[in-house]
C-alpha cells in the first residue's frame, strides 16, 4: 500500500463537486449548518478537500473506480465496506472521534492534499499529495479532552489490510 497519493485534475473536478453537493441543501440557511459562522463558500471547500481525502486514500489501497458519496453521512463508511476516512485541517489535532461514531469501524487520519494552494505544472497538473498517517478501530480509541484521538495511538499504515 502507498501512503501518499496527488489527485489528477479530473479527481480535484470531482471533488469540488461533490463539496458542491454535500453543501447545496444547506446553502443560504445558517440555522441548519452549525459550522454556518463560516459561510457556505469556506463550507463547500472544506467539503471538497474532505471528498479529497476520501478518494486519495481509495486510491492509495487500489480502489479505481471509487467516488466520493453525497448525503450518507453516518449511513455508510466513507469508503464503503472499508473504513471512515478523517481530514485533519490542522496537523497537531490528531484524528477527530465522537460519541455517534462506530465502535466497531476502522478510522484512518488523513492530512495535506487540496488544503493547500499550490501552482500546478503541465501536463499532469498534479497539486499537493493527501497523506494517510495511520488508523486506528473505534473501539481502541482513546480521545483527549478536544474529541481527538492523538497520532501516537494510530497504527501505521503498513499494518493497514
Amino acid at each position: 500500500m502507498i501512503d501518499t497519493y496527488a489527485l489528477t485534475y479530473g479527481e480535484e473536478a470531482l471533488c469540488a463537486l461533490t463539496g458542491y453537493m454535500r453543501q447545496r441543501k444547506f446553502l443560504n440557511k445558517p440555522y441548519k449548518n452549525v459550522n454556518y459562522i463560516e459561510g457556505d463558500i469556506y463550507e463547500m471547500w472544506q467539503h471538497s478537500v474532505c471528498a479529497g481525502a476520501e478518494l486519495a486514500f481509495a486510491r492509495m489501497i487500489g480502489l479505481t473506480k471509487f467516488e466520493p458519496t453525497v448525503d450518507t453521512f453516518k449511513s455508510q463508511f466513507d469508503i464503503d465496506g472499508v473504513c471512515e476516512v478523517r481530514y485533519s485541517f490542522n496537523n497537531n489535532l490528531g484524528l477527530r472521534f465522537t460519541d455517534r461514531d462506530d465502535k466497531e469501524a476502522r478510522y484512518v487520519l488523513i492530512m495535506d492534499g487540496l488544503r493547500h494552494r499550490t501552482r500546478r505544472l503541465a501536463p499532469e497538473f498534479k497539486g499537493q499529495p493527501y497523506r494517510a498517517v495511520g488508523w486506528i478501530w473505534g473501539y481502541e480509541v482513546v480521545t483527549t479532552e478536544n474529541g481527538r484521538v492523538d497520532q501516537m495511538y494510530l497504527h501505521p499504515m503498513r499494518e493497514f489490510n
